[in-house]
């Protein structure tokens, strides 16, 4: 258990490496990977990770392999359901400032603007914070037609939460995170909706 921290998840690559182990899988938090990826290269031990921050395969390591779609694949994918499915001019765009979120809103504003779709709101958020209601208030006064939300599992929950306290009735669009079993579990029915983009169909 790493405990979502890159400093506990980098000793405990460490200490995998000094077991000699044959294979490494995790952490799956892209900060988490970003920093203990160093130390499986370093012991020439294949790592598996589910984390999707496109810097993370970018560095070239020849030990990282990526169970999952990275951003720079997924994105495109949801800018243009967004574009053409959504029929959306202006995309609000609400990250966590991690790793994880800020390579993903980088990414997805890439594939946005290569659409011609324009950015509204874009707006900050930090890992753990409790209250939304800032956020989502700056996403209801934008001219916005569609909310692309990019956060963690309980930081999601949170924000659809508030999202549905508030009134937000503009479709929500964001990626495996918003849509995961975890955050369904915290959000309830302020889960309803809200669309998500998965790499794996659920079968797989």
């Amino acid at each position: 258990d790493t405990q979502t921290n890159p400093g506990v998840a980098k000793g405990l690559t460490q200490k995998a490496a000094d077991d000699n182990v044959f294979a490494i899988f995790g952490p799956v938090f892209s900060g988490s990977i970003m920093v203990s990826m160093a130390e499986s290269q370093r012991a020439e031990i294949p790592n598996f990770t589910g984390g999707e921050a496109a810097s993370i395969t970018a560095q070239g390591n020849p030990y990282v392999f990526r169970t999952s779609f990275g951003q720079s694949t997924s994105f495109p994918k949801v800018a243009r359901y967004i574009k053409e499915q959504l029929k959306a001019q202006t995309v609000d765009v609400i990250y966590i400032n991690n790793d994880f979120g800020k390579g993903g809103r980088d990414e997805f504003l890439k594939a946005a603007q290569a659409l011609g779709l324009k950015i509204g709101a874009d707006v900050s958020t930090d890992q753990n914070q409790l209250d939304f209601s800032a956020a989502v208030l700056k996403a209801k006064q934008s001219s916005g037609d569609v909310l692309f939300a990019y956060t963690n599992e309980e930081e999601s929950a949170r924000l659809l939460r508030e999202l549905r306290k508030q009134g937000y009735a503009k479709p929500v669009v964001g990626d495996t995170t918003i849509i995961n079993q975890k955050t369904i579990e915290l959000a309830g029915e302020a889960a309803n909706g809200v669309v998500g983009h998965v790499a794996l169909t659920a079968d797989a």
